[in-house]
């Protein structure tokens, strides 16, 4: 168990080494862009010869203070931090960022960065919001002007081997993640909740090769962990992004009993849960793939995420869901009402917590997940 571990503060260490090392390879002429949202396409990044990045709230105690006098108390904290922890300096290593237009805070963050934040590479893919008609052509069409821009900045041609490459060596990251993933649906899971939420974020910034290396590896320690945790209430963990450092509420879950054994996070499992087909040409694929993905609740359609998250609690066979929204995010207090209905008529006992990103909730917080896995 102690090796295990150790394998996974290995990978916690090397995210927290990572910023140190893009800086290095600047000086070797690389080029790095900031991402905001999975719906953005890393592959064509990545084969461009740029180095792809996951924008993150940041760590610091206050994420939100510098960003207030820019944006509005009453919206996403997310989207304040991010903007914060730029104006702060913590992504003065970026060159650029790029992003998609999901929700109304994200959509408009990188224009407000742009202004304040200065930078050499902007660039925003146009998201429909609907799966019908003649909606992924029209995503493809935006993904072809992703193309020509990291082209432009770059100074490299994208062509269809590199995105080969590149769609081969993310589809080996993702297949990784879930079979790790799918270790949690024993009765006593190697690895936690949070945990595995952490090894997520952290390959979102690592360079891609060597984290596949060590993801292999983990697995196979994970494989040969017959101890496990201890049982529990088996929990789903669904809602609003849940970024780097934000941990408090799984922290709480799996402190007092609750084993975190399924996610529907952005930041989670649906970053890696669907594969790019390889059969298809490398542009039809990842515009398929990137536009089909498990929603997120800015898409229209709430069927295909619902069937999903109630596909999950099958298999991984859950006593109970804790719904997370982050507070101002309008996306999913929206799709709470659905999720409750369907997760309720299922008999399956559900928690709705709203939170930010201070600590001055966390005794009530305990008190009301406490009571919810008693009742469990």
């Amino acid at each position: 168990m102690s090796l295990l571990i150790s394998y996974i503060n290995k990978i916690l260490d090397k995210k927290s080494s990572r910023i140190n090392e893009i800086i290095k390879e600047k000086t070797l002429g690389k080029k790095v862009l900031g991402w905001l949202c999975i719906y953005t396409p890393e592959e064509l990044i990545h084969a461009a010869g740029i180095i792809p990045y996951r924008v993150f709230k940041g760590g610091e105690e206050k994420p939100t203070s510098f960003a207030d006098t820019y944006l509005q108390r009453n919206l996403c904290p997310f989207a304040r931090s991010c903007l914060g922890y730029a104006l702060n300096g913590q992504y003065d290593f970026l060159d650029g960022i790029a992003s998609t237009h999901t929700c109304d805070a994200i959509h408009r963050l990188p224009y407000v960065w742009e202004k304040y934040v200065k930078k050499s590479f902007f660039f925003q893919l146009d998201l429909p919001r609907v799966f019908e008609g003649g909606a992924l052509n029209y995503f493809n069409k935006e993904v072809i002007r992703f193309k020509k821009a990291l082209e432009q900045f770059s100074g490299n041609k994208i062509t269809d081997d590199k995105l080969i490459n590149s769609i081969n060596i993310y589809n080996k990251t993702r297949s990784l993640l879930k079979q790790i993933y799918e270790l949690r649906k024993s009765n006593k899971p190697p690895i936690s909740g949070t945990d595995s939420i952490k090894i997520v974020q952290a390959v979102m910034t690592l360079e891609r090769e060597s984290s596949n290396e060590f993801l292999d590896k983990l697995k196979d320690e994970l494989e040969k962990n017959s101890k496990g945790l201890k049982k529990g209430p088996r929990i789903l963990f669904t809602g609003s992004i849940i970024a780097d450092g934000d941990y408090k509420v799984l922290n709480l879950i799996e402190e007092l009993g609750g084993l975190i054994v399924a996610d529907d996070l952005c930041t989670g499992s649906r970053y890696f849960w669907d594969l790019v087909d390889n059969s298809k040409s490398p542009m039809e694929a990842i515009s398929e793939r990137y536009f089909l993905q498990i929603p997120c609740p800015r898409m229209k359609s709430v069927k295909k995420r619902l069937d999903h998250v109630l596909k999950l609690t099958r298999e991984y066979r859950i006593d109970g869901v804790v719904y997370h929204n982050l507070k101002f995010c309008e996306t999913f207090q929206y799709d709470y009402p659905i999720f409750k209905k369907e997760i309720e008529e299922r008999d399956i006992p559900l928690l709705r917590l709203d939170t930010d990103y201070s600590e001055l909730d966390i005794g009530q917080l305990r008190t009301r997940i406490e009571a919810f896995l008693e009742m469990i």
